[in-house]
């Protein structure tokens, strides 16, 4: 019994690891120097927000293409805040659209983008 105990501790502790390096890698280079991009959020209700609005995954190829042709390869980047309660593919989903596009991915936190709080409410 100690044994499946340790067994389940190993696993545990493996899975956690790999978890934990499931997220995007922090912008290096010339990439440090984007200051107008798309901004993902990945809300716990699911979907994508680009730059605070929803955006249908199935134009994500397109609107990407569309933001990295006029920009030099060394400037394609988008940012992506990380979100622990989403799953991993959904980071990665970005990722590999923005490659097909012929840009980069990159966490916005560990690139230390700054985070822009939404608007306040209007009241009525």
């Amino acid at each position: 019994m100690r044994l499946l105990g340790a067994v389940i501790c190993v696993v545990l502790a493996a899975c956690t690891g790999r978890e934990a390096a499931r997220r995007l890698p922090p912008a290096t280079g010339t990439y440090r120097h984007v200051d107008n991009t798309i901004v993902f959020t990945l809300p716990d209700t699911g979907g994508y927000l680009a730059n605070g609005a929803p955006i249908d995954t199935a134009r994500l190829l397109r609107i990407l293409s569309e933001v990295f042709a006029p920009r030099p390869a060394s400037l394609r980047a988008v940012f992506v805040w990380h979100n622990d309660r989403r799953p991993w593919g959904d980071e990665e989903l970005i990722a590999r659209m923005a490659a097909a596009a012929g840009g980069r991915a990159f966490d916005a936190a560990l690139s230390g983008w700054p985070r822009e709080e939404p608007p306040p409410a209007s009241v009525h």
